[in-house]
């Protein structure tokens, strides 16, 4: 029997997106979101969905993910990406504490 892994975390995007490429030539992008009640998170996101991240997710801005946890539970790896409605109340800079 398997275990249900299932992560849906919505977060603010604190650093630019950089694409990276493994030795196999798979695109990857490795950011960190910050949420109130988590802190910061570590999210990892492959191939078309980290080409897409690189060009709409932007720092300040509130994504969505759907995706499940990795790493010991230190990581999640995405399998979707909502982008947010842009909002003043959640617009910040990433060294702002976000104590909403």
């Amino acid at each position: 029997m398997f275990d249900l892994n299932i992560v849906l975390i919505e977060g603010i995007v604190t650093v630019s997106l950089v694409l990276e490429e493994t030795d196999d030539g798979l695109t990857f992008t490795r950011f960190p979101i910050r949420n109130n009640e988590c802190g910061e998170i570590q999210v990892v996101v492959w191939s078309n969905l980290a080409e897409s991240a690189k060009k709409y997710a932007k720092v300040g801005d509130r994504i969505r993910i759907r995706g499940r946890l990795e790493k010991g539970g230190k990581e999640i790896v995405a399998q979707s990406i909502d982008y947010l409605p842009k909002s003043d109340l959640w617009r910040i800079k990433p060294d702002e504490k976000t104590d909403l």
